[in-house]
């Protein structure tokens, strides 16, 4: 009833292919922020074809390991999702009106809790990463390979979170560029190379900790460099 509604023209909404915008400066803010965390995303994908593929030297069963290590990856991040999107809004809002103080406690106060919250997700799905992984049903000569697989991506969460809550922070600054720069860090020039080289040089375990290696430096940069970038927001006056 309302498309039929539309199409006779009864209502006032019309469909305009070019908007007559007086000001597209909030279409190109949306752009500079939004499209580089779509990119991001897709280096997700990227990164998961990349390391099944070096695991397939290894055979069937390292393959099926890393596919099980890096969904259940994905699954124990949740936490640091909801804390990117908590601290992008809350620095967006007050970035926005002034109140510096605020962005950079808040920026302090989201690493915090994504380090501590993402560090006893770390323990616990190391811990429990075997009946974690039966779920998975795997046959078992996947199972050392996948225990050992998830131990090291677990070890990592923590530098996970911090990575993901900083890159909300910078979204809020109205900066989408640091996002897709971390992801490129952490997954093409970091995690692919060093994952090539460890499964060249070392074997199966050892390209295991590529991800884990990449995740602890490339949260470090992060922590790093949205520290500094709220440190140099401008005092604000009495």
């Amino acid at each position: 009833y309302i498309g039929s509604a539309y199409l006779r023209g009864g209502t006032r909404i019309r469909f305009r292919w070019v908007p007559a915008w007086a000001d597209r400066s909030g279409v190109r803010e949306t752009f500079t922020v939004g499209l580089p965390s779509i990119l991001s995303q897709g280096l997700i994908g990227v990164n998961l074809a990349i390391m099944t593929h070096l695991a397939a030297r290894f055979g069937e069963t390292a393959v099926a390991a890393v596919g099980i290590g890096l969904r259940l990856d994905i699954l124990s991040v949740f936490p640091s999702l909801a804390l990117m999107v908590a601290v992008l809004s809350f620095t967006g809002q007050n970035f926005g009106a002034g109140r510096y103080e605020r962005v950079r406690e808040g920026v302090r106060t989201g690493l915090t809790t994504a380090a501590a919250s993402l560090l006893v997700v770390g323990l616990v799905v190391h811990l429990v990463r075997g009946p974690v992984i039966g779920l998975f049903d795997p046959v078992p000569e996947t199972d050392a390979s996948a225990r050992h697989f998830l131990g090291a991506l677990s070890m990592g969460y923590a530098f996970v979170g911090m990575g993901i809550v900083a890159s909300g922070a910078f979204q809020g600054l109205g900066r989408g560029l640091p996002f897709l720069l971390l992801t490129v860090l952490r997954l093409v020039l970091v995690s692919a190379p060093l994952a090539w080289y460890l499964s060249t040089r070392h074997g199966e375990y050892a390209f295991h900790y590529a991800p884990l290696i990449s995740a602890v430096f490339t949260g470090t940069v992060a922590v790093l460099w949205i520290t500094r970038t709220v440190r140099r927001l401008p005092q604000e006056s009495p």
